[in-house]
This record gives C-alpha cells, sequence and structure tokens, in this order.
C-alpha cells in the first residue's frame, strides 16, 4: 500500500502534463481553427501574427475585376467570373492561413518547450515520494529523514495545495511551460513554508501547522509582502488592483495576461482581442470586452462614475463612443431613416437632447457640447475605430452563423 502511494505521489503530476501535452493541446488548436474560421477571421490573425505574409496575400486579394470599357456595370459572365476568382483567393487565404497557423502552433508547443518542466516536476515529485516512503517505510534501507514527519505534513499540505491548479490549468488549456515553472515554484515554495511555519510554532502543534503551512501558503506569502514591503509594493498593487478591477477579480486572468506582457490597463487597451484569444483560454467576446472596458477607463478612470454610466447602458468605450450612432434622418433625405453618426455641427434630435444631458452630468462635463467633443476625439482614436470596426464584423459574422445554423 506504501508503494503504491509513493507511486501516484510520484507519477501523478508528470501524467497530468503528458496528457495534456498528448491529448488537450490537439483539442486547443481545434478548437482555435474552428473558431477563427467560423468568424472568418483568418486575414485578420495573419496581419496580428505574420504582417508580411498577410500584406502580400492582401495585394493579391485587393485586385478587382472592373467591366469591360464603356460599360457602368459588370456583365453576369465577369460577374460569375469575378465571384469565381475570389472564391479561389478566399480558399488561398484560408489554406495559408492554415499552413501559417499550424507553423506556429507546434513552434509555440514544442515538446523542447515542457521537456524541462516536464523533468524538473518529474524530479521533485520522485524526491517527494521518496521520502515519504522513507519515513512511512518500516524496512527502508535509507532512514535519511525518517523522523522528521513535520517535512511529511508539509509536503502533503503543498500537494492538496498544488494538486487543483494543476487540474485547472489542464481542463482551461493553460498548462505551458511557463505555467508550469509557476506551479513548481509554487510546490517548492509551500513545502518550504510549511518548515518554516512549523518551527515557531509549539511542539504540540508543529505537524499540524506544517501541514497547514503547505496547504495555504498565499496567505503566509501576502501577510509577509505587507509586513515588510508595503511601501515597495504599493504602486504595483495599484497596478494589479486596478486590472482586477476591469477583470472583474479574476486573478487567473491577470496571471495569463502577464504570461504575455498585458501588465497594465494601459497595455490592456491597446492589445490585440485576436491575440489574447489565440494565447489564453478566454474566449473571443470575453477578450474583446475586457479591451473595450479598458478603453473606457482611459478616459473614465473612476470607478463611480463608470457605475453610473451602467444605468445608461454604457459599460465600455465603444458605447459611450457610439452613442451618437442612432436612427436618424438621413443627411440627403430627412424623411428616410438610416443607422449612422450624427455629426457635431448637425443639431441633436430632441429624443437624445435628455439622454445626452444626463451622461454629460454623470461625466462632469461642463455641457453636452463638451461630451460631444469627448465623443468625437473617441471617434478619431485609431484603437476604438479599429474595436468598433472588428466588433462590426464579428456581429456580422456571428448573425449569418445564427441564421445558417
Amino acid at each position: 500500500m506504501i508503494i503504491f502511494i509513493c507511486v501516484v505521489l510520484a507519477l501523478s503530476l508528470p501524467l497530468i502534463i503528458l496528457v495534456y501535452y498528448a491529448l488537450r493541446l490537439r483539442v486547443r488548436r481545434n478548437n482555435l481553427m474552428v473558431k477563427i474560421k467560423e468568424l472568418h477571421l483568418e486575414p485578420e490573425y495573419l496581419r496580428v501574427f505574420h504582417f508580411v505574409e498577410w500584406r502580400d496575400l492582401n495585394k493579391i486579394w485587393g485586385i478587382k475585376i472592373k467591366p469591360l470599357p464603356g460599360k457602368k456595370e459588370m456583365s453576369k459572365e465577369e460577374e460569375e467570373r469575378f465571384k469565381n476568382l475570389k472564391g479561389e483567393r478566399a480558399e488561398e487565404f484560408r489554406e495559408k492561413f492554415k499552413d501559417i497557423f499550424d507553423k506556429q502552433f507546434r513552434g509555440d508547443n514544442n515538446y523542447q518547450n515542457y521537456l524541462l518542466p516536464f523533468i524538473f516536476t518529474f524530479i521533485t515529485t520522485l524526491a517527494i515520494a521518496f521520502i515519504c516512503y522513507d519515513i512511512l517505510a518500516l524496512n527502508s534501507k535509507y532512514r535519511i529523514v525518517a523522523d522528521n514527519l513535520i517535512l511529511i505534513y508539509s509536503m502533503m499540505g503543498a500537494l492538496l495545495y498544488i494538486y487543483p491548479h494543476y487540474v485547472t490549468k489542464y481542463a482551461s488549456y493553460s498548462l505551458n511551460p511557463p505555467v508550469l515553472f509557476e506551479l513548481l515554484g509554487r510546490l517548492w515554495l509551500a513545502i518550504i513554508l510549511g518548515v518554516v511555519s512549523a518551527s515557531v510554532a509549539h511542539p504540540t502543534l508543529q505537524t499540524a501547522t506544517a501541514f497547514l503551512g503547505g496547504l495555504l501558503p498565499l496567505a503566509s506569502i501576502e501577510l509577509l509582502k505587507k509586513k515588510i514591503f508595503e511601501d515597495k509594493a504599493s504602486d504595483d498593487g495599484d497596478r494589479v488592483n486596478t486590472m482586477l478591477e476591469i477583470l472583474h477579480g479574476d486573478r487567473n486572468i491577470l496571471s495569463q495576461f502577464e504570461y504575455i506582457g498585458v501588465r497594465s490597463v494601459l497595455e490592456l487597451a491597446y492589445e490585440n482581442p485576436l491575440r489574447l484569444f489565440v494565447q489564453t483560454d478566454l474566449n473571443l467576446v470575453t477578450c474583446f470586452d475586457m479591451v473595450d472596458q479598458a478603453n473606457l477607463y482611459l478616459y473614465v478612470p473612476d470607478k463611480n462614475i463608470r457605475q453610473e454610466l451602467n444605468q445608461y447602458g454604457i459599460r465600455t468605450g465603444i458605447d459611450l463612443m457610439t452613442q451618437l450612432d442612432i436612427h436618424f434622418p438621413s443627411k440627403e433625405d430627412k424623411s428616410i431613416y438610416e443607422d449612422r453618426y450624427i455629426e457635431q455641427n448637425e443639431p441633436l434630435p430632441k429624443e437624445m437632447e435628455e439622454p445626452m444631458a444626463g451622461i454629460a452630468k454623470v461625466l462632469k462635463v461642463e455641457n453636452v457640447g463638451s461630451l460631444r467633443n469627448l465623443i468625437q476625439m473617441m471617434k478619431d482614436n485609431p484603437q476604438l475605430k479599429y474595436l468598433g470596426e472588428l466588433w462590426a464584423t464579428l456581429n456580422s459574422e456571428v448573425d449569418k452563423s445564427t441564421v445558417e445554423d
């Protein structure tokens, strides 16, 4: 029985890594590719991750067939030829995307990247299993740490602490090499904290303290940070708290963002949602929403004001930017209504005066004219303009998929 327990301790975490690499990575690759193809985001993926290939293909894709000289419109034969050519080029784009996507995914998830964290994890769990056997087995030949119950309780607490993290990362397709190193570091740190905690406890409580110190290492670390590094960590704490406000308190998402270099609200606001989608375990709409919320924060940093804006249906930058993009009379024919933007030199329709005044009051700007200037400034922001266009594309593609289903 003791041998079986030690074998489980030695192999469980390494097996999770092996199964993830052999099975879950393939599922993650297929899920990403299906979603990108479903929303026809192949060109955008190439633009974000492989600009040179996108530029070369886009030059070909941009060629248009014009009607013959002397004709204003294309004939049916020309339209059919144009349609076929576009279809061929679209297929070429998709094939190029598939090749590049496969190559990048294999490169990012090469077995060599997983080899080092796997070896370190296996050595660690093997050492834990050996120590447990040395302590528990009465006929052990080694008896190196046979009387050290504090160490074994600390290790058991640390393993109980770290197992759910491995399972969570496995289930969310995010058990990548940096995460594996982080989890391994947490395991070592939890064992050390368990032993250190027990050394300062009453002798009758040392084993229980060792177990709890290994099981709850984060509480000990946070307490230590506050006591010793409070002044130095204040600025970093403000940054983290602001990010967590946008991420609705999810530290798991914060950790993933930090791995890919998104460490502040400013960096998140100017990030590409598609890159977040490909490099984290979040869905595309969630990535888009978080980038959009970060953009609103840049214009409205006060949390209370942002909460008050919710009553007007404004929770993101695009929500505020598109307050004047509604069903208005056409500029050419006032009897015809169309979806368009009311420009600054146009008077507001009466039905918009009260809500715009309310929004201006919440934002604490002088008047509706100042609010319209703010909206125009947001309209001219390249990042918000890009997000608006990308969101419109996603909406149209989702609508198409719904109709086809």
